[in-house]
């Protein structure tokens, strides 16, 4: 077991699973894959120093994209990958979900939010007013009550006057 991964149990900090790092290679073991998520976890489809979801399909080897066809059981395209990826994060076991502004909007590269090793162009991009249309919020809403991640106001009081 690695520092890092000892320093987490010992903390009990959540971990880290980012669904870019999950397809390539298919090897069960792999971390990084839905089914071996564990609920004290953060899935991410990217993070701020990787590529969009859309970035990264349109640069992902013929492996990883036929690994991900394989396991959604879905045609993928660079046109849908980043709604594949977002529903993988939403129904992981992992008890947050986080998915980047850019890859619910879609965007390709132009949306990178970070380079790492870079000091140009970095913590730029911004999201516009309008660019999430109405009926894209009633979808994420609809998609995160349905995999048991949308709570009502009163249900969060509850949770939070239940913790004592």
């Amino acid at each position: 077991m690695s520092l890092v991964y000892k320093l987490l149990e010992k903390f009990n900090f959540p971990g880290m699973n980012v669904l870019q790092f999950a397809f390539g290679e298919e090897k069960r073991e792999n971390p990084y894959l839905p089914f071996n998520h564990k609920p004290h976890s953060i899935v991410y489809t990217g993070t701020h120093d990787n590529n969009t979801t859309k970035g990264w399909f349109k640069g992902a080897d013929k492996a990883a994209k036929k690994h991900l066809r394989k396991y959604t059981g879905h045609d993928i395209t660079k046109a849908n990958a980043h709604e594949v990826m977002h529903k993988l994060a939403l129904q992981s076991v992992a008890k947050i979900a986080v998915v980047p502004m850019q890859d619910i909007l879609g965007l390709g590269k132009k949306g990178l939010m970070n380079i790492p090793g870079s000091t140009k162009g970095n913590w730029s991009w911004r999201l516009k007013p309008g660019q999430l249309p109405v009926d894209r919020v009633k979808k994420l809403k609809s998609q995160n009550k349905l995999y048991g991640r949308y709570f009502s106001e009163k249900k969060k009081d509850q949770i939070e006057n239940s913790k004592g």
